[in-house]
C-alpha cells in the first residue's frame, strides 16, 4: 500500500488539510490569551489561572465530548464547534479593538472555547473511519499523526 494511500479518498484529504488549521488557531488562541491577560494585569497568578480555565472543561465536556460524537451528526458538531471558536475569536477581537476589553472576558472565552474543542476532539477522531476504508485506516491514522 502507498504511504500516501489515505489521501486518495476527498473526504480524508478535507479533513487533512484541516485539522491543521483547526489545532493552529486552539493553540493561538491559547497563547494570544495569555499573553493579553498578563498583558492587562501583569500579573502571573492570573496568568496560570487562564491556563487553569482552560483545562477544566477538558475534565467534565472531554466525559460527554465522545457520547455527543456518536448520537450526532460528526460534521455538524465539528462545524458548529469550529463556528463557534470562531465567532469567539472575533468577539474578543472586537472587543480588544474598542478598548473594552476586560480579563473577565478571556476567562470566559478561554472557558468556552476550550469547552467547544472538547466536544470537536472526539467528533474529529471519530471521523477518520468514515472517511477511508478499513483497509486504509492505519495509512489515515499515521499521515494524521504525522500531520
Amino acid at each position: 500500500m502507498p504511504a500516501l494511500a489515505a489521501l486518495s479518498h476527498r473526504e480524508f484529504r478535507l479533513l487533512f488539510i484541516a485539522l491543521p488549521f483547526v489545532a493552529t488557531g486552539s493553540g493561538m488562541r491559547g497563547a494570544v490569551n495569555a499573553f493579553q491577560v498578563y498583558q492587562l494585569t501583569g500579573d502571573a497568578r492570573l496568568l496560570g489561572l487562564t491556563f487553569l480555565i482552560q483545562g477544566l472543561p477538558s475534565l467534565v465536556m472531554g466525559l460527554f465530548g465522545g457520547t455527543l460524537a456518536d448520537v450526532m451528526d460528526r460534521c455538524r458538531l465539528l462545524r458548529f464547534a469550529v463556528g463557534a471558536q470562531i465567532a469567539i475569536a472575533l468577539a474578543l477581537a472586537w472587543l480588544t479593538g474598542t478598548g473594552r476589553i476586560e480579563v473577565w472576558h478571556i476567562y470566559a472565552a478561554t472557558f468556552l472555547g476550550a469547552g467547544l474543542q472538547s466536544l470537536a476532539n472526539p467528533a474529529q477522531q471519530a471521523l477518520v473511519p468514515a472517511t477511508v476504508p478499513a483497509d486504509e485506516l492505519m495509512n489515515a491514522m499515521a499521515l494524521l499523526s504525522a500531520g
